[in-house]
């Protein structure tokens, strides 16, 4: 029976293993309209992060514009103007993200105690000319099985050819990387122009469910168990 486990366990941890190998890459997008076409702010039916306000880092209102301090507009869903309102704004649409700045956005365990599944990031720029909306950062994530400790997933440094960026992370190929229980957004140390303003987020999945071949290979493990703890008679 030990040794049924642990094959089991083994088929598991490969199944997980391979899902962890995804490529990740950054593709940059630029526009001078704040991306008002159809889908290009990612709808809330799978934005995991709509909603979730970061924690463990700072933002400054610059230049007084009155930007967004609160970081509650990364989350919202919307972009807003494809410019800034001229000092004293107000900007509520835009949070300004320095150098060396950790944003940690956590899911959770999810319904089924597996996290989530996640597909793509999406990350949103805007300022009132090109000088600071080049994004610089890394994104890494952590999984349900040790919430602490975060995995690189990619590193990303843009160019600045437009006010409005975006920013799409995913895997070519559409792999997707399961059992993730937070993402982290982290900034370079040398952000163009010492700070970025930025307008969304955008994090892509479901919830992770267990797969068939997982449930089947359980459920034969549950019943070996069971006839073998079954009294004689």
């Amino acid at each position: 029976m030990q040794k049924r486990f642990l094959v089991l366990a083994t088929v598991l941890g490969g199944m997980c293993t391979a899902a962890s190998h995804a490529a990740f890459v950054g593709t940059q997008y630029d526009s001078t309209t704040g991306f008002s076409a159809p889908g290009e702010i990612a709808p809330s039916t799978n934005d995991l992060l709509t909603g979730l306000i970061e924690s463990g880092s700072v933002f400054h209102d610059q230049e007084g514009l009155n930007t967004d301090t609160t970081a509650a507009s990364l989350t919202n869903g919307a972009f807003g103007p494809a410019g800034l309102t001229p000092t004293p704004g107000p900007n509520p649409e835009v949070s300004i993200i320095g150098n060396n700045q950790t944003l940690t956005y956590t899911l959770g365990n999810g319904p089924a105690g597996l996290g989530y599944t996640i597909s793509e990031f999406r990350s949103y720029s805007g300022w009132q000319d090109t000088g600071r909306s080049r994004q610089d950062f890394t994104l890494t994530y952590s999984t349900v099985a040790d919430p602490t400790t975060f995995i690189p997933l990619t590193t990303f440094n843009g160019s600045a050819n437009t006010l409005d960026e975006l920013t799409v992370v995913k895997d070519a190929l559409g792999a997707t990387i399961p059992n993730v229980f937070a993402i982290q957004f982290q900034t370079a140390q040398n952000v163009q122009n010492g700070y970025v303003g930025y307008r969304e987020f955008d994090l892509l999945g479901t919830a992770t469910v267990p797969e068939p071949a997982s449930l089947g290979l359980l459920g034969l493990g549950t019943l070996s168990l069971l006839a073998r703890r079954r009294p004689r008679t």
